[in-house]
């Protein structure tokens, strides 16, 4: 029996194996006709091969899809993705970070695989597979990294932005913080808003039972009030019948009584500055919160039992407040000085961060030394979410005096916050605004979202009458459209070094050591990898004297090297604080997540440097076989040597 005796259902079955791959199936098909008609006509082999290939899809995928012709489009548009990827490499020359003006066809590629039948969201698997892949080029999987997590903040400002526009009673409070957590989160896991809604609809079912324990029988009289509470009454309120004409008062002790006794939530006095207690589901989580998030949701679980909470940007910090009626039977009274004595109703405030504490209007003006009225007024969502925002800016601004990742944050949180922002155009929102514009010129990014928000402040300041800091604004704008006619006309140099950053080891033989190799730094007993060298210390009097460049022995008239240390921060160290490591176990890979910046892969204890570094660097990746025949070579075999000794 050969081959082409079996019926075709046969064949199908063999050809579907796994082991088979779409290339394995097109060599088949040159084989004869008729395994060329088998091959090309059956859309359910290759259905099979696709959902092999390709985990994500749209859920309304169809049986009748010309399959092999699917395959073939996304097989095509996954490898122009990976040229795309590849070609990062050379645009991230002289700039921080991965910058939108760079990401035009990363963008336009994610439209298409959003409208294309079958892709769903392909662009992001695609990219996954550089990330989580076995390919062992790490600079590919860093690229990847990075394009895909530029294309998930593009995705989450653009879903910020449109819930930003629903109408004001639709923008939940904490689906607009789960956003921003999401965003700010970006590498970790973060619950869907379905299960932070479910957690919330949890706590609410609580409060109702609470109510069940503590709410009396009503008379004739309270009943006849009670249904007219009732009536008020959203209709979306988890409140059974029986308890929806319960006054607002008493359900938001009830929540009280659970969020703050039973849940045991609180402020976090001991780190306030914590990041943590700006992400609402970390606050669900840990039961601790600044006001402003515990405010969030204090509101959110009000909401579900029907009553209504008014977030206040009070100056000290966050309350939200509720209109209480003073026909209430519960027989509640607050004096607020300035309302309406006619008024039926009063407005009563709540800090969240001291347990769900009522206030009356009066005792919040006492505790300002500007009673000014105005700070109990209401706000929208905007304004909450600007406001969380700007907390997290601030305390990102703080990490960046330590960390270059703190900064690298802030400029992501400056630009969420500006997209909020530009729906309002608030002078409040102008110095974030500044800070944004100064960072993104400072590394050469996002110029034409820079100009943008040149206009957007120019106009808030005519808004304003403050025309007299529109010609700096206007400089700015100046300085970025000429970054981006340089860019424009210059592309083919941005694909190389540029002469001042290419380093030669030809001119400077005191330059020691290579980019690619494993070091230990003796005196902070760390082990890095180094990136970069300066033949002379290149920084600033303010740095050198901070980190006590003159008590070195050469001081900064020697090498320094740009190293990726383990603990996941880069540094600069001299040349004299550097040495070979002396354990076998130092020669390992870097967890930096920076390597793949720099390096295609770890091989033979050294880093290989990939094109970017090359192109830089040019003499030191000549350097790298012999240094494996030299010195590192011959300190690993005496490690070697000491250990069979031991043995």
């Amino acid at each position: 029996m050969t081959l082409l005796s079996l019926p075709n259902e046969v064949l199908e079955a063999i050809l579907s194996k796994e082991s088979l791959s779409a290339l394995d199936l097109l060599s088949t098909g040159k084989c004869c006709h008729r395994l060329h008609e088998l091959v090309v006509s059956s859309s359910s082999l290759w259905k099979k091969k696709a959902f092999d290939r390709w985990q994500v899809w749209l859920s309304s995928h169809r049986l009748d899809w010309p399959w092999y012709e699917v395959y073939k489009y996304r097989h095509t548009w996954h490898n122009r993705m990976h040229q795309l990827v590849v070609s990062l490499l050379y645009m991230q020359r002289d700039a921080q970070l991965i910058s939108a003006d760079d990401m035009g066809e990363f963008l336009e590629l994610a439209e298409e695989a959003r409208k294309e039948a079958g892709l769903g969201n392909g662009l992001m698997e695609s990219l996954a597979e550089f990330v989580e892949g076995r390919d062992s080029d790490e600079s590919l999987k860093y690229f990847g990294r990075q394009a895909q997590t530029f294309l998930l903040r593009h995705q989450l400002t653009q879903c910020f932005v449109k819930f930003l526009q629903r109408p004001e009673d639709s923008q939940h409070l904490e689906e607009g913080a789960l956003l921003i957590a999401r965003y700010e989160n970006i590498s970790s896991v973060v619950p869907s808003y379905h299960s932070l809604s479910s957690e919330l609809d949890n706590i609410a079912r609580q409060v109702v039972a609470c109510l069940e324990k503590t709410s009396p029988p009503k008379t004739e009289g309270e009943a006849c009030a009670a249904s007219f509470t009732a009536a008020h009454r959203q209709a979306s309120s988890l409140l059974p019948a029986h308890l929806s004409g319960q006054c607002s008062w008493s359900i938001l002790k009830a929540v009280n009584h659970v969020l703050f006794e039973e849940l045991k939530f609180h402020g976090n006095v001991d780190d306030y500055y914590s990041l943590r207690n700006s992400f609402i589901h970390q606050v669900i989580l840990l039961r601790t919160g600044i006001p402003i998030t515990l405010s969030i949701l204090h509101v959110a679980v009000a909401r579900r039992l029907g009553v209504t909470l008014v977030p206040v940007n009070f100056p000290r910090h966050f309350h939200v407040k509720f209109k209480h009626s003073r026909r209430c039977t519960c027989g509640v009274r607050f004096s607020a000085r300035g309302e309406d004595p006619e008024d039926d109703n009063e407005w009563i405030f709540i800090d969240s961060y001291d347990n769900g504490h009522f206030r009356s209007a009066r005792e919040c003006l006492e505790s300002l030394p500007d009673p000014s009225p105005s700070n109990l007024a209401g706000v929208p969502p905007v304004e909450v979410f600007v406001r969380m925002l700007r907390n997290i800016s601030e305390m990102h601004r703080h990490m960046s005096l330590f960390l270059q990742t703190g900064l690298e944050d802030l400029f992501y949180t400056l630009q969420f916050l500006c997209a909020a922002g530009s729906l309002r155009h608030s002078r409040d929102d102008l110095p974030y605004q500044m800070l944004f514009i100064q960072i993104s010129l400072e590394w050469n990014v996002n110029l034409n979202e820079v100009i943008g928000h040149c206009e957007s402040c120019i106009k808030t300041l005519e808004e304003i009458g403050e025309r007299q800091h529109i010609p700096g604004v206007k400089q700015h704008m100046s300085r970025a459209k000429s970054l981006l006619c340089e860019r424009a006309s210059d592309e083919a140099k941005r694909r190389t070094a540029s002469e001042e950053n290419v380093h030669l080891r030809s001119k400077h033989p005191e330059v020691e050591y290579h980019v690619g190799m494993i070091m230990h730094h003796h005196r902070f007993d760390y082990v890095c990898a180094i990136y970069g060298w300066d033949e002379t210390c290149k920084q600033s009097d303010e740095w050198k004297a901070q980190m006590g460049v003159d008590q070195l022995t050469h001081q900064g008239d020697q090498p320094f090297y740009h190293v990726l240390v383990e603990d996941g921060s880069q540094r600069y160290a001299s040349q004299e604080s550097l040495q070979l490591p002396t354990k076998f176990e130092h020669y390992r890979p870097n967890p930096n997540k920076e390597v793949g910046r720099y390096f295609k892969n770890f091989k033979n204890y050294f880093y290989e440097p990939n094109l970017f570094s090359k192109s830089c660097y040019p003499e030191d990746a000549l350097c790298v076989e012999a240094a494996r025949r030299t010195e590192t070579e011959a300190a690993l075999m005496d490690l070697v040597k000491q250990g069979l000794q031991r043995v």
